[in-house]
């Protein structure tokens, strides 16, 4: 069996205060899992102390739950409240409080203990592909909590031979994945300071990590405007994630795909002269050329075979925004909270489940969709966050609203795509021990209809991670308007 060790790793220095934190409205609507479960990989040299590594992971994620106080913390109900069935949560702080971080040595353990992924140097070799990687054996954080006031992270650090992978989980009602992300930032500041000698007793990212004051005095004076397309939907609070319409899981397969940046460079540009074509002066980013292209195809190799009455006219989109950039002057690109808008939309095309006749109509397709997809951004100003926040405010009985209710995912057709392509964890440098991660992936979600826009890597390129019923994935595998943008799949 492979090594286990449960260690419970408290703030290197005390907390200022232990007092509640009041999350946001935006905190009070996300999804209550653990959807956001970073894997980050770590090539190793031949020798090197697996334990001198673990307790400078250990010593600095102590310092970090110092730098960021909130994620030693437990997801509980308001105290402010006198009933608990309203749904309204915060963050509570222990006296003595404490993250898990788990150790695991799997270079002892039998094959059978490990997973059908093998070795490092397999996985490796394989693009680690997150299908042979047991989401069991290498993060001790389940999908779905397993307790009514659940941790607000929680890491594992699994040792190889010639590698390390490094899983971090955090609750979605504490933070988005850009939060997540600048917590592994964090991290890995005080690892390479730990590790090269140049410790710094200050807060690498400043005190604005977790001030969530900002966020809520922006909306106070800003009239409440009721513009959200957003998949809002009454919900009990601990369901945020909408069932099968069977009522059982519905089985899907998982896939990550691999962009060359040349090739992002051209699917851009190609979209962009049919965008400034038919709409003189409009443009699409990166972001929305590959969203476009990601709905379309997957949207078509889910639609295929099926009955009319099977799916709506236009089946949606679903993606989200972060506004970090939109608040620069009064939130640190750093936060570490929710501050995402989910989006929706239905591209309403007509014979969306025919192949476009010649490149030039699948262009004009995709470009239609990035458009769409371009309009929704744009409407994302000062104005319309401020106002928006308001409103989610003054809705009655807003704590039991979730997102993604509205949508038909798991065995409907509707997809949602989670865009992380300019969290530049590649560029993390973890110190001489560990250097830059070589991957970085999200442990699948447990459904159907699910793709996420991995980091940018330091080639340019970006990864796709998709999840599909098994006949929607062969027939995407075998679409060659898709896999002729693919570099690599694993």
């Amino acid at each position: 069996m492979a090594e286990l060790q449960v260690h419970q790793v408290s703030p290197k220095w005390r907390l200022e205060s232990t007092e509640p934190v009041r999350l946001t409205t935006l905190d009070q609507f996300m999804p209550r899992y653990y959807v956001v479960r970073f894997v980050q990989a770590f090539s190793l040299s031949y020798g090197i102390d697996r334990a001198v590594i673990f307790e400078q992971l250990r010593e600095s994620l102590s310092m970090t739950l110092s730098d960021i106080p909130i994620l030693s913390g437990k997801i509980a109900a308001d105290s402010r409240l006198t009933t608990p069935q309203t749904g309204l949560i915060e963050i509570h702080l222990d006296e003595e409080p404490s993250v898990e971080l788990v150790y695991k040595d799997f270079t002892k353990a039998r094959q059978e203990d490990a997973w059908s992924g093998g070795t490092y140097d397999r996985l490796r070799i394989q693009h680690f592909p997150v299908s042979q990687i047991d989401a069991g054996q290498i993060s001790s954080v389940p999908f779905t909590p397993n307790s009514e006031t659940p941790p607000v992270m929680g890491a594992q650090a699994n040792f190889f031979d010639n590698g390390l992978i490094l899983t971090l989980c955090t609750h979605h009602s504490a933070m988005d994945a850009r939060g997540s992300s600048n917590i592994l930032k964090n991290w890995a500041f005080r690892m390479k300071g730990l590790s090269e000698g140049t410790f710094s007793p200050q807060a690498p990212f400043g005190n604005q990590l977790v001030d969530r004051r900002r966020l809520v005095q922006l909306s106070n004076d800003a009239a409440a405007q009721g513009d959200l397309d957003t998949g809002l939907a009454p919900s009990p609070p601990s369901n945020s994630l909408p069932p099968p319409r069977s009522g059982v899981p519905v089985a899907h397969e998982v896939v990550t795909f691999k962009f060359s940046s040349t090739a992002l460079t051209k699917l851009k540009e190609d979209i962009n002269t049919e965008v400034s074509r038919t709409t003189p002066g409009r443009w699409v980013s990166t972001n929305d050329a590959l969203n476009a292209l990601i709905w379309h195809r997957l949207t078509l190799a889910r639609l295929q075979n099926s009955s009319t009455e099977d799916h709506p006219d236009s089946a949606k989109m679903s993606f989200m925004h972060d506004v970090r950039s939109k608040l620069a002057q009064d939130l640190s690109p750093y936060y570490c909270g929710n501050s995402s808008f989910l989006r929706v939309l239905s591209p309403r095309m007509p014979n969306v489940k025919q192949e476009p006749s010649s490149g030039e109509e699948l262009m004009g397709c995709l470009a239609h969709i990035a458009t769409q997809i371009r309009t929704q951004v744009d409407k994302l100003d000062l104005n319309w966050i401020h106002s928006n926040i308001r409103f989610l405010d003054e809705q009655p009985g807003f704590a039991n609203i979730r997102a993604l209710v509205g949508l038909r995912l798991a065995g409907g057709f509707d997809l949602a795509i989670t865009s992380w392509m300019n969290m530049a964890l590649y560029e993390s440098d973890w110190g001489r021990s560990l250097g830059q991660p070589v991957a970085v992936r999200n442990l699948p979600y447990p459904a159907d209809g699910f793709a996420i826009v991995l980091p940018r890597s330091l080639d340019g390129g970006i990864e796709v991670t998709t999840s599909l019923a098994p006949g929607s994935m062969r027939r995407l595998l075998g679409d060659t308007e898709w896999t002729k943008w693919i570099e690599f799949m694993s």
